[in-house]
This record gives C-alpha cells, sequence and structure tokens, in this order.
C-alpha cells in the first residue's frame, strides 16, 4: 500500500512488484504515515546478505560514488538519464536481487523543484495502470555536497525496462508505421486514465514513452504533471514549461489556466505528425522560433511532406492539432477510438485493447470525464 511521502520521511515501501492488471485507484483518504527508521532499513539489507553481490566500488569522488553511499540498499550501476525534475539511474536492490531504476532528485533543486518532485511521486503512485510505470518504494537519503554539506534528497524506484524510448526508435525511421500507432493508441488510453483521475501530463512527447523489448509501451516522468483543479499554484501564469516541439499552444504562451486534457491530446498529435512526416510539426532552430511556430502558424498538411499519408489519418492528426483548444479531440479515449477505426480499416484488426492497455473503467469523482468539456461549452478555454 502506499503511503503519502513528506520530506524528511521515509514512508513509502511496497512488498513485491504491483499487479499490473489493478487499474483500481488509490484511495483518496489521508493514510496513516510510516516513518521506516534507519535499523528497519539496515534490517532489510541483511536479509538479502546470504545472497548478497559484491558491491562494484566506483571512482571516489564521483557522483556514482556518492549515490552508492547514500543508498547502500542498491548497487549503483549507471546513470541513465536525467532530466529537469532529477536523475535516473540503472541500480540492483541487494534485498531482492532485481534491476531497478531510482530517480534522485538534483541535489541544486528549490524548494519549487522539490515539491514538484514530491507531487510527481504521488501522481505516479495514485496511478494503477500497466502503461504508466509503477513505483516500488519512496523516501529520502542524505548525501554529502561539494563543500562537505549534507543534503537530503527525495528518491523514488521503479521497475527498469530494458529496451529504448519511442524517440530512438522514431530516430532510427525504421519502424512500421501501424506499428507505430497501435503504440500510440495504448498510450493514449494510459494517458485517458491518468485524466480521469484528474491529471494533466504537460510533457508527453516520444522520449518519455519507453518501449520494452516486446514492444509495450510505458508513459513515464509525471514530473509537470498537475491537476488543474486543485494544484492552481503549482506554476506560475506566464511560466512555459514541457517540450516546444509537442507541447500545446496555450502550454507554449504560459497560459497555466487553460490547461486541461486537450493539451496532452496536441502532444499525442505532435507525435502521430513526426511517426508520419519524420518531424514534429512546429520544430525549428531554436526554442524560441519553435514556440513563436507553435503559437502563430498551422501545421503543414501532412501529405504536402509525405504524398502517400492516408487522408483519413491525416485527418485525425491535424484535428489533433488544431489551435482551438474546443475543436480538438474531447477525449484522448476518443483519439484513440478513431486511430483504431482507422487501423481496422487498414486491415489491422489487432488495435490494443486488454492486452497490451487497461480496459475503459468509470472515471472517480474529480476526474475529467470530457476533456475540457465543461469549460469549452462557456468559451472559458478557447484561445
Amino acid at each position: 500500500m502506499f503511503r503519502e511521502l513528506w520530506p524528511r520521511e521515509i514512508l513509502i515501501m511496497v512488498h513485491g512488484v504491483p499487479d499490473p492488471t489493478n487499474v483500481q485507484a488509490a484511495p483518496s483518504v489521508p493514510l496513516p504515515k510510516l516513518r521506516a527508521s534507519s535499523a528497519w532499513r539496515q534490517a532489510r539489507v541483511k536479509e538479502g546478505t546470504k545472497n548478497r553481490i559484491q558491491i562494484q566500488p566506483h571512482p571516489v569522488g564521483s557522483n556514482l560514488a556518492q549515490m552508492q553511499q547514500a543508498l547502500t540498499e542498491y548497487q549503483i550501476e549507471k546513470v541513465l538519464g536525467s532530466g529537469s525534475n532529477g536523475i535516473v539511474y540503472k541500480a540492483r536492490s541487494l534485498t531482492e536481487q532485481t534491476i531497478i531504476a531510482i530517480k534522485v532528485q538534483h541535489r541544486s533543486a528549490s524548494a519549487h523543484q522539490k515539491a514538484r518532485f514530491l507531487r510527481e511521486i504521488r501522481a505516479i503512485a495514485g496511478l494503477h495502470h500497466p502503461n504508466i510505470v509503477q513505483i516500488f518504494e519512496a523516501g529520502t537519503c542524505t548525501i554529502l555536497d561539494e563543500t562537505g554539506e549534507r543534503r537530503e534528497l527525495s528518491y523514488y524506484t521503479m521497475p527498469y525496462v530494458p529496451g529504448a524510448d519511442l524517440g530512438r526508435l522514431l530516430a532510427t525511421k525504421s519502424a512500421e508505421l501501424n506499428f507505430l500507432v497501435h503504440t500510440l493508441i495504448t498510450v493514449a488510453r494510459a494517458l485517458q486514465f491518468a485524466h480521469w483521475h484528474g491529471f494533466v501530463h504537460r510533457d508527453v512527447k516520444p522520449s518519455n514513452i519507453l518501449l520494452d523489448r516486446k514492444g509495450k509501451p510505458y508513459l513515464i516522468d509525471f514530473g509537470f504533471a498537475k491537476k488543474p483543479r486543485t494544484d492552481p499554484h503549482l506554476t506560475d501564469l506566464g511560466t512555459t514549461v514541457g517540450t516546444p516541439a509537442y507541447m500545446a499552444p496555450e502550454q507554449a504562451r504560459g497560459r497555466q489556466q487553460l490547461l486541461c486534457p486537450a493539451s496532452d491530446i496536441f502532444s499525442l498529435g505532435a507525435i502521430l505528425y513526426e511517426m508520419v512526416t519524420g518531424v514534429p510539426p512546429h520544430e525549428k532552430e531554436n526554442r524560441l522560433a519553435s514556440i513563436r511556430a507553435l503559437v502563430k502558424e498551422p501545421a503543414v498538411p501532412l501529405r504536402e511532406l509525405v504524398p502517400d499519408t492516408p487522408p483519413e489519418l491525416e485527418r485525425i492528426c491535424l484535428r489533433a492539432l488544431r489551435k482551438q483548444i474546443s475543436e480538438r479531440y474531447a477525449s484522448a479515449a476518443d483519439f484513440a477510438e478513431e486511430l483504431e477505426l482507422w487501423m481496422m480499416g487498414q486491415g489491422q484488426d489487432d488495435a490494443p485493447h486488454s492486452k497490451d492497455s487497461a480496459p475503459s473503467a468509470p472515471p472517480p469523482s474529480g476526474g475529467w470525464r470530457k476533456s475540457c468539456s465543461t469549460q469549452t461549452q462557456t468559451g472559458a478555454v478557447r484561445e
């Protein structure tokens, strides 16, 4: 059972791997806090000493050596990646003898970034879906900075997904279009699940979609995820967060009060555009130029870049990329359904359902039943 995570406390401990078929929401009622003492953690490590692997030392003073000293229950192997919200390491659990990934917040994190990291943990912990990477454990660790000062950093562990992200696959230009669309349908349904629980991801892009060796996709990195109805001050108005090549116009303008599931649907459309044409719809030479094009210029029709693009697929993509929020798909589920119908029309009868993605379920109270539907009827979220 997941517990609420607060600074200076070790709070979450999950025994075993979460059941991937369990797509029920985490309880909304406050859960009792659970402080794990250092003695308890030492006992957990001691349990695995009989079958324990020999920890391989890292160069003294290196980042990996410092993290190894801070996280003694794990063999830290290497850095997998780094983003605005933290660094991800590949590691081995010394108690479970399994390969995992650990995300640790940056040492220089501001108070705002620390709060965002904790919100990321709470977001993922409340979304039990087979295509959203789950949390095994979360807590804090202590590390010495360059000045010798002790810093307490939050972290969480999650499954290690061997394979590559969708961005790398698109860069090879080797995947078949039907496979790519199949992947996007699965991701859209995972995103719909997050929307039902009130979250807007705000950074849906190819590099945040992992593919395991069997091709199953996982949506990751909820560092920018926000509940617009309950987190109005997480990002100040006028602040632009996300990746310009895939963000929605209202997001590029920093109009955070307009963000809703339709913003993520725009990102899905941008990914589909890249799947077909090989380039994102508004990618320019730098961030500022990309944002200017995103806000002011319509996307070039796909068939002008790839003449043999199926007309129906182009229509679906360009609808998701509409500048006006109310003109996009009403939900990520509607976007996925349109793609499924297109695939069936292409003779592809294996569009993803229960095998690769969670079945549809009634949205919980407080979630988005339809993307921005109430607001668009009043015109409150129109650009």
